[in-house]
């Protein structure tokens, strides 16, 4: 589905327990098995129970960590173009100014060109994700 709506440099794993982010990036994860809490936002960050068939999108710069896991808890990733992404755990001027410069997806990564990401992720002004 992701490498659908082009989503890809897809991989199956689980989610680092620790905080971390992407810079550079957009991340979409799918949960394929299992359960987890994982802690969205960084370290003040909301706490969500995810579990198989479960989606989360995370625009660049969201910080998230797994905090507990069951049943085999495993997750497919993508990325907007399948572009490369990086795994920061501290921000930097320069890590902000990649963050800015992400730009919106081009697509829905589950529900292609017309989804509903476009209805709740609206640009900021100058044209980038907001």
């Amino acid at each position: 589905m992701f490498q659908k709506n082009n989503w890809g440099n897809n991989w199956v794993w689980t989610i680092f327990p620790y905080h971390h982010f992407h810079s550079n990036s957009h991340e979409v994860i799918a949960v394929r098995s299992g359960h987890a809490k994982v802690q969205l936002g960084g370290p003040q960050g909301k706490i969500f129970t995810i579990s198989e068939g479960d989606c989360v999108l995370m625009p660049a710069g969201t910080g998230h960590k797994r905090i507990e896991s069951g049943g085999g808890f495993a997750v497919t990733g993508g990325y907007p173009g399948g572009q490369d992404y990086d795994t920061q755990m501290r921000a930097d001027e320069t890590l902000r100014e990649n963050i800015r410069k992400t730009g919106m997806p081009e697509t829905d990564p589950v529900f292609g060109k017309n989804g509903p990401l476009f209805s709740y992720w609206t640009p900021e002004p100058g044209g980038k994700a907001g």
